[in-house]
Formats: C-alpha cells, structure tokens, sequence
C-alpha cells in the first residue's frame, strides 16, 4: 500500500513538473537575472557601479516630483514592452531562444536596480525597493513570465506545423490575442497598484530623507 502510494505520489510529481518544465525554467532564467544583476552591483568595475548608483539616484528622485501617471508609466512599459516581444517572437518559428532570454534580461534590470539601492541606502533602501519595487512588479513578472511560456509554445506549435507540413490548420489568433490582453490587464492593474503604493509612501520610505 505504501509502495502504491509513493509511486503515484512520484508519478504526480512528475507529471506537474512535466506540465510546467517551461514555467519553471523560465522562472529559474528570472531569478539568475536577478542574481546576475545583483553581483555585477556587487563585483562590478567601480566606474560602473558608480554609473549603475547615479541611475538609480535619479530614478528615485524621479519617481518622488513626477506624476502618479509618470510613475505609472515606470512600472507599466518595461513588462508591457516584455510581453509585446514576446508575443511578436512567439509567431516566429525561430522565437523560442529569444522569449528565453527575456525573463532573465529583466531579471537582471530589476536586480541591478535593487542592488544598487540597498548598496548605496542600506536598510533604507531595503525598504523602499521591498515597497516600491519588489511589491509592485510580483503580479507583473509573473505574468510576464507566463506570457513567455505562452509564446514559447505557439513558436514550438508553428515550427512543428511547418516540419509536418500541416497548413491545414490554422492558428488561433484570436485566443492568442485574448490570452495577451488578459496578460497586460494583470500588468496594467499591478502599474496602477504600484503608482498608488509610490503616491502614499513614498514620502514615508524615501531613501533620499
């Protein structure tokens, strides 16, 4: 009885990792971006870290005296801008590598920047990135990430077509156009989330004073 347990227990567990290899290697991609981005903050050329920390002071100082629509926008393009990549490569036959990449590239962007704050602010900034950053891109990543398992199915669904030579069969770009939507509402609702995090704390968890 035991033994029929753990073997359906270890055929379940197979079976869920089978049925999100994709998600989870892309996640895996998200969090060594992340890492990647905090260790080059960490092990950089001082010239660059320099650099990377006067970017980061002045997207601080920026998101304090710019509109509640500015800082929507902050949080809004550069996983809206993600997805549309990935949307575009996903009706590629050759837009698997790419989508795979783009999980880790802002992986290493919010790395670098949350890096670079805690460096330079210490628990100070600790906080505000915890707040203002890590908080507010949690639903948006994550959906962006999704978008990217997505696409990267539709690349591998039109490269087998094309191999099979099914052109018999149309693809769905209506149910790809929906799938997308809902993506970028999920994205939409976390910016208008985080530019009303920004607006009532910001003067609280400021890393400036």
């Amino acid at each position: 009885m035991k033994r029929r347990f753990k073997s359906s227990r270890s055929i379940y567990k197979k079976g869920i990792l089978r049925n999100n290899e994709k998600l989870i290697i892309l996640t895996f991609s998200f969090i060594t971006g992340l890492i990647c981005g905090a260790l080059t903050v960490r092990t950089g050329h001082p010239l660059l870290i320099d650099f990377i920390n006067k970017l980061t002071g002045d997207s601080i100082l920026a998101k304090g005296s710019q509109s509640v629509f500015n800082n929507f926008l902050s949080y809004f393009l550069p996983d809206f801008i993600a997805v549309i990549i990935s949307c575009i490569f996903g009706l590629s036959v050759l837009g698997e590598p790419i989508i795979c990449m783009i999980p880790l590239i802002r992986g290493m962007g919010i790395g670098l920047n949350i890096a670079s704050i805690y460096s330079v602010y210490k628990s100070e900034g600790l906080l505000y990135a915890l707040l203002l950053i890590i908080l507010p891109y949690c639903f948006s990543c994550a959906s962006m990430i999704i978008a990217c398992k997505e696409n990267i199915i539709t690349s591998r669904t039109i490269r087998k077509r094309l191999k099979s030579a099914q052109t018999d069969q149309a693809l769905d770009y209506k149910m790809y156009a929906v799938r997308t939507a809902v993506i970028l509402l999920i994205i939409f609702i976390s910016s208008v989330s985080g530019s009303i995090l920004c607006y009532l704390l910001f003067s609280k968890v400021n890393p400036l004073g």
